[in-house]
């Protein structure tokens, strides 16, 4: 393999647990990586080992927390189809309002410390501001615009980066 897919890093932590449980072939609590893929997605997988624990104690991958991962992610996406749908309602121009400045910051926040969290091999700490906080970010902004209107330009750069930008990390 050539050096630059090479691996920058590792991360070590204890067992692995399966709801709260250690994993275990012969006790019959045990899934492969393929299996949680197919009875979760990838996406769900990929939210679940994130959430599982950044320290060295044990990682625990929780089947609730990759079935809340596909209710939320199937959620956000009927959002932003919803809002491609009504695109021509948003409005256009610069970011004017103090919630359209406030937004545009909470998402630059969430980039610079989600890139920090990554770097630093801390896969929870990356979900939570890359995705939780900037949904909360994103939600707040939605109450703050009232009838306004959600800024066109911001929307679609909160739909870039959270579906582009940590994504690919």
């Amino acid at each position: 393999m050539d050096k630059r897919h090479w691996p920058r890093g590792y991360r070590c932590n204890g067992h692995i647990m399966l709801n709260s449980e250690k994993m275990s072939k012969s006790t019959g609590n045990f899934r492969t990586l393929r299996q949680a893929i197919e009875e979760f997605s990838a996406d769900a997988t990929r939210f679940c080992l994130a959430d599982a624990g950044d320290s060295l104690d044990d990682a625990n991958f929780v089947f609730e927390t990759a079935k809340a991962a596909i209710l939320r992610l199937t959620k956000e996406i009927s959002w932003m189809e919803e809002v491609l749908a009504a695109e021509a309602s948003l409005r256009v121009g610069p970011s004017s309002t103090y919630a359209d400045r406030d937004f545009a910051n909470e998402i630059n926040l969430a980039m610079k410390l989600t890139e920090q969290h990554y770097q630093n091999y801390m896969f929870r700490e990356a979900l939570k501001t890359g995705f939780y906080d900037l949904q909360a970010a994103r939600n707040e902004y939605r109450f703050s615009c009232g009838t306004g209107g959600l800024n066109c330009d911001l929307v679609w750069r909160f739909m870039d980066v959270q579906t582009v930008k940590f994504c690919v990390e």
